[in-house]
């Protein structure tokens, strides 16, 4: 069977009784591997498990480069799919994008808020797609930072690598990133050995795998009269603030990164405070703030040797969070 007619075997086990072997640990995400026909590996988290027969990429991907069903989006510089689905009688989607780690900020993305500090904009650049889900992991968590304050995001599924590899300067990965990449995960692999060991290939793709939340961004929500300017405003200060509580920061927050959502009757889905209720969408430039950093790396001094990694270790967290 060649490569284009082949389908990726997707075991019927639950995600806790699968092999030991099919599971691999990132910077405390747990994945389980699958390989792919055309050579290359579907990482799929809990959340992806349970959709891997929609997941696996001979259903919305083909010749190596282009999805094959749902809808491109224009969202800016990135390149992204909406991928319908249906999954226990209901219509899903999931949304894909193509990694953009190792490579330039496009202009557009130059032009930070004139709050943030310069080192901070200076060194700004794209997580890589495990990195991005460790981030995204520990944020859903929410160890960090006061209970109360609960980030929504898009759920993480999964992160497919097609085999295909392409010349380095189709990509523009810059090689220092990409070096540093793997480093850190040679760090985290030598606290965690395992069957599976991740490196980085600065000549592949690597296509993030996400659910998708239903609503409308808050600028195209402001731009149909559905909120006024000074609340759209607001809530950008809102999800900055909120993040900083919990120990993150976005270096491009702007309103096209959060979703909000009308009711049936045509009112704003709003809690019992009156305040809009959003979801975050974005996180190439997710980062920890320096407090946060510095949390975990006090626990990771109390930590038993070998049990953080690069920089999150569940436990320390939780641990960074009860003094916090």
């Amino acid at each position: 069977m060649s490569a284009d007619t082949a389908t990726t075997d997707c075991p019927d086990h639950t995600w806790d009784s699968l092999p030991e072997d099919m599971y691999i640990d990132t910077y405390g995400v747990r994945f389980a591997v699958l390989p792919t026909p055309d050579g290359g590996e579907l990482y799929l988290t809990e959340h992806g498990w349970a959709l891997r027969h929609h997941l696996v990429p001979e259903n919305w991907y083909t010749d190596k480069q282009y999805a094959t069903v749902g809808t491109r989006l224009d969202v800016g510089t990135a390149t992204l799919y909406r991928v319908p689905i249906s999954y226990k009688g209901r219509d899903e989607e999931f949304v894909t994008r193509f990694s953009r780690f190792g490579q330039d900020l496009p202009p557009v993305l130059n032009e930070f808020p004139d709050h943030l500090d310069r080192d901070v904009v200076s060194s700004a650049a794209f997580n890589d797609p495990f990195q991005e889900f460790s981030l995204i992991a520990d944020l859903r968590h929410g160890a960090y930072g006061p209970p109360g304050v609960r980030m929504l995001t898009k759920r993480p599924l999964g992160i497919y690598v097609p085999s295909k590899r392409f010349p380095k300067w189709q990509l523009t990965r810059k090689e220092s990133l990409v070096r540093n990449a793997n480093l850190s995960l040679d760090d985290d692999f030598a606290c965690h050995p395992q069957s599976h060991h991740i490196h980085i290939d600065p000549q592949r793709d690597y296509i993030t795998i996400y659910g998708w939340i239903k609503g409308m961004d808050a600028q195209d929500a402001c731009e149909a009269g559905l909120i006024v300017t000074s609340e759209m405003m607001a809530l950008s200060i809102r999800v900055e603030t909120d993040l900083a509580r919990k120990g993150f920061y976005v270096v491009d927050n702007k309103p096209r990164h959060f979703i909000v959502r009308q009711r049936a009757d045509g009112s704003m889905l709003r809690d019992r405070n009156g305040r809009l209720i959003y979801a975050l969408i974005d996180f190439e430039l997710l980062c920890r703030t320096d407090e946060y950093k510095a949390y975990i790396e006090t626990q990771r001094a109390e930590c038993r040797a070998g049990e953080l990694g690069y920089w999150y270790c569940g436990d320390c967290i939780e641990r960074a969070s009860r003094q916090a």
